[in-house]
């Protein structure tokens, strides 16, 4: 059930023949052992465990499938739906030393959160995966030099499969990464990269190699060939190509953050948005363009979406996103959560709350690099914004606002 608290903006904007609609899960990270014993390791997850999941565990089934629900109830037919990354439960290094196999336990997991998606979200709806750091294993693994790839093959055949094309599981089984072209607007396509082999944690390691799975070369070739259609361009991935907000440290080697953007940068005509996950917390970038010759002072913007996962402490969240069909510009976007404190009160289904909307909580027209900018400088000089900020971070918990936050914590 859905509290509304305000009219859905997807409602608002229901009778504008330019608006398109997306539904974005991340950091899932369903976990097919919450509430059972037949596993080695113990405690609040596996014992008296809650209906909508517990703050430091990751998520249920019935988690799952509630959020799934109010989503679709919310949007029956989005245009697509994007999955950010981390289908699979966090110390998934556990499973190969408790389970005779372990890959097989990991792959299963995630095929059922695509069977899941796929019963709320039918075919023809576009699910589009994208592969975490939690869903390969161990965590952060994959050998780039592997020529049978055979984790890849693994994932795409035992789980992905049923959500891709042909032509995207080859070239996720190739290198992780794939190409989709959204046919109901042949003016945009969604390029989905695998992020974990640029991870500073990305085992073995393999810094020596420049381009590995040739997946930059690969991009700049579909970036090149939406120009020549006058196509836009969303790139979608799990980890973020920047610094994360809890350690301060860079999540990319440099050398590969360095060519990324130089690509963003130099296709920023034509890539009208940045989409990640991995943080579990309601974010967004703005990074500058180098370019002197380039008429934009800022790069494409980068949004950085919640997680449904409740293990760090924010509240289950998805996100509902609208933006405009003619140039694919990002308009505004909801957040749905639960209060998982409360909800667990109850054993039925859960009374999922939304946010303010980005441009109602911010006072902004659009979500464009302008306007994030303002947000963002906002939030250091105005108390008000930066307590909007921090309190939408975790999805409404304010057991995990920082209300110590003082101007140094607001620039970082």
């Amino acid at each position: 059930m859905i509290i509304n608290n305000n009219e859905s903006n997807q409602q608002q904007l229901s009778n504008d023949n330019n608006i398109g609609t997306f539904v974005w899960f991340s950091d899932i990270h369903f976990d097919p052992f919450y509430g059972s014993s037949s596993t080695q390791y113990k405690g609040k997850c596996t014992a008296n465990a809650n209906y909508h999941g517990t703050v430091g565990c990751d998520s249920p089934l019935t988690l799952l499938q509630d959020a799934i629900s109010n989503a679709k109830a919310v949007v029956p037919l989005p245009d697509f739906v994007l999955l950010s990354g981390d289908s699979c439960r966090h110390m998934n290094d556990l499973f190969i030393k408790q389970l005779d196999n372990p890959l097989e336990t990991m792959t299963n997991a995630i095929k059922r959160v695509s069977i899941e998606m796929r019963k709320g979200f039918p075919s023809p709806i576009p699910i589009l995966p994208a592969l975490g750091n939690n869903d390969v294993m161990p965590d952060y693994t994959i050998d780039i030099e592997d020529s049978n790839n055979t984790l890849l093959t693994t994932i795409v055949s035992g789980a992905f499969l049923d959500i891709m094309t042909p032509a995207m599981a080859e070239t996720f089984q190739r290198g992780g990464y794939y190409y989709f072209e959204l046919s109901s607007y042949s003016g945009v396509g969604i390029l989905v990269l695998n992020t974990i082999i640029y991870s500073v944690k990305h085992r073995p390691n393999q810094t020596y190699i420049n381009d590995p799975y040739q997946q930059f070369q690969w991009m700049e070739s579909q970036l090149q060939t939406a120009r020549k259609k006058n196509q836009k361009i969303y790139v979608m991935g799990h980890i973020p190509p920047t610094v994360g907000s809890y350690r301060h440290s860079q999540f990319w080697h440099t050398q590969y953050l360095l060519k990324y953007l130089t690509l963003i940068d130099t296709y920023s005509d034509i890539v009208v948005a940045q989409l990640f996950g991995h943080l579990h917390s309601n974010e967004f970038r703005v990074l500058p363009s180098k370019q002197s010759k380039s008429d934009n002072l800022l790069l494409p913007p980068l949004f950085i979406t919640s997680a449904l996962t409740p293990i760090y402490g924010n509240n289950p969240s998805f996100r509902i996103v609208t933006y405009n069909t003619q140039d694919f510009t990002i308009l505004d976007y909801e957040t749905f959560y639960i209060n998982v404190q409360q909800s667990n009160q109850t054993t039925t289904t859960a009374q999922w709350q939304k946010l303010s909307t980005f441009r109602q909580s911010f006072h902004v027209s659009d979500l464009s690099t302008v306007n994030l900018l303002k947000v963002a400088n906002s939030i250091t000089t105005t108390d008000e914004i930066a307590s909007t900020f921090q309190l939408r971070l975790y999805s409404n918990n304010a057991a995990n606002k920082n209300n110590t936050c003082d101007n140094k914590c607001r620039t970082i």
